[in-house]
């Protein structure tokens, strides 16, 4: 009777065990697949420094500054303004992507707004939007009626 009992609390502590070392694999594989997500935000935001370095330059603000008299702009200076909106976009579609894979608990909206108001604040970035939204890669539907939306609530332009 005695080795009956032993016989049964073995296996009822086996299962607990095995039950128990199940839930630490699970909990293993959520923790390594949060690391492998903020390693890919924090790639996500190496790379975002790389373009602007590469595509930019190391001081963008006067090709910024000067926007809003794109009359004296020369062609470099003009490709170095439509990369800087391009980026601003691709930071706007990187945080909504972010928010809808699940990764983050934050308002996407708040940080492309962001984004966006630097695209609009020279008629230049504005007529570039509306040029470029029939063939906006990566941003979506979402993303060209977001930017529209934040567009529409917009007075007039900083500088024209």
């Amino acid at each position: 009777m005695a080795s009956r009992n032993f016989r049964h609390l073995t296996q009822a502590l086996t299962v607990v065990s095995v039950l128990a070392g199940l839930g630490l694999v699970v909990w293993e594989l959520q923790q390594a697949r949060e690391l492998a997500f903020a390693q890919l935000a924090v790639d996500a935001h190496a790379i975002d420094v790389q373009e602007v370095v590469a595509l930019l330059g190391e001081s963008p603000a006067e090709v910024l500054a000067k926007s809003c008299d794109a009359e004296t702009l020369s062609k470099t200076e003009l490709e170095v303004l439509h990369a800087s909106f391009q980026i601003d976009v691709l930071r706007a579609s990187r945080l909504r992507w972010i928010n809808e894979s699940g990764y983050g608990e934050f308002e996407w909206e708040e940080g492309a707004k962001i984004s966006f108001l630097r695209v609009f604040d020279s008629q230049r970035g504005r007529d570039w939007w509306r040029d470029s939204t029939e063939t906006m890669l990566g941003g979506g539907a979402e993303i060209i009626n977001f930017g529209n939306s934040v567009l529409s609530k917009l007075g007039p332009p900083a500088c024209n």
